[in-house]
């Protein structure tokens, strides 16, 4: 998914069927089943059907002790080694490009794949929450 995503980038270079399809990949995420009760939620409650879902995670209602409702943000099982397989796909697809169009674009990769990598970082997700909220 997220390689379809990265590729929409290049809609110049996408014919336009192949591009509207990629697009939707940016709004279209499905969810997945998730069995919550096996992950160390901090919680009183929470519901099992996600109110939304990303590429890399989807959301579900959650309350905590005091009462307060939350949104649990759990990460997709298996989208570590998802990202990985993505990333060398985009990988190769920046070298064909390059080499194709004479665009320099591997330069790039690096920047795009530690960004993705920290996509899946949630305690760094949770600290730049912390520090925005100062």
């Amino acid at each position: 998914m997220k390689l379809g995503q990265a590729l929409t980038t290049f809609e110049t270079l996408l014919p336009p069927p192949f591009y509207k399809h990629l697009k939707n990949l940016h709004d279209n995420a499905a969810f997945s089943d998730l069995d919550l009760s096996s992950y160390n939620l901090q919680v009183k409650a929470y519901d099992s059907v996600p109110i939304a879902a990303a590429s890399v995670a989807q959301v579900h209602k959650g309350i905590l002790e005091d009462g307060t409702q939350v949104a649990i943000k759990v990460q997709k099982p298996e989208i570590k080694s998802q990202i990985e397989s993505d990333l060398f796909m985009h990988w190769l697809l920046l070298q064909v490009i390059e080499i194709a169009f004479d665009i320099p674009v591997l330069y790039f990769e690096s920047f795009i794949a530690e960004n993705l990598r920290k996509e899946l970082d949630f305690e760094n997700e949770h600290r730049n929450m912390e520090n925005a909220r100062k």
